[in-house]
Order: structure tokens, then sequence, then C-alpha cells
């Protein structure tokens, strides 16, 4: 019983810890129009530094477009739990390019 109990204070604190990188990822990237219905959720991201550095910063290069006719929250999500080994890490992201969405997609 305690365990469970920990276990879902657990998850509320480590989506929490995420919220704000995922607001200004989505803001950034995204036009307004599909950026306020928040589609893609980012769980403990890593963003790259200029040179490879190794602390987490907001270098958010590159361009990221969602092609889909219907955009809904959380349909992209980057780090997802789903692999709980990797939780510690987080979500590596290093982007000069262009990343294209057509729909759904999980990257853990």
């Amino acid at each position: 019983m305690i365990k469970s109990v920990l276990h879902i204070l657990e998850k509320i604190a480590f989506r929490r810890s995420s919220i704000l990188s995922t607001i200004v990822f989505n803001l950034h990237y995204l036009p307004f129009i599909q950026a306020v219905h928040m589609p893609i959720m980012l769980y403990k991201p890593k963003f790259s530094m200029p040179g490879g550095g190794r602390r987490s910063v907001f270098n958010l290069k590159g361009a990221v477009k969602i092609k889909c006719p219907k955009v809904y929250r959380g349909m992209i999500k980057s780090g997802y739990e789903k692999y709980p080994s990797y939780l510690e890490r987080g979500f590596g992201w290093a982007n000069d390019g262009v990343v294209i969405f057509n729909g759904r997609c999980t990257m853990g």
C-alpha cells in the first residue's frame, strides 16, 4: 500500500518537473494555434549546449513541424516513462535540422 502511494507521488513530481520545459518547447517550435494544445509532452528533457556541454540548457535550434489535420494534447511524447530503466537519464534533444511529425509518436 505504501509502495503504491509513493509510486504515485513520484509520478506526480516527475511530471511537474517537466511542465515549464514542455510549455517553452511547444511555444518555441510550433505556431501558436498548435502550441496552445500542448501536443508535445516532455519528460525530464535535456537540451544540447553549444560545444556539447553537459549542463541542461534551453538551446533550441532547428525546427519542428506537425503535419497532421488534428493536433491534440500529448500526441507526441518524448522521454516517456514507459521505459523505467532510463528514467534518471531523461531525454536528450539536439536538433540542427527539421523534425516533421505526421501523427502520434512516443520516444523513449
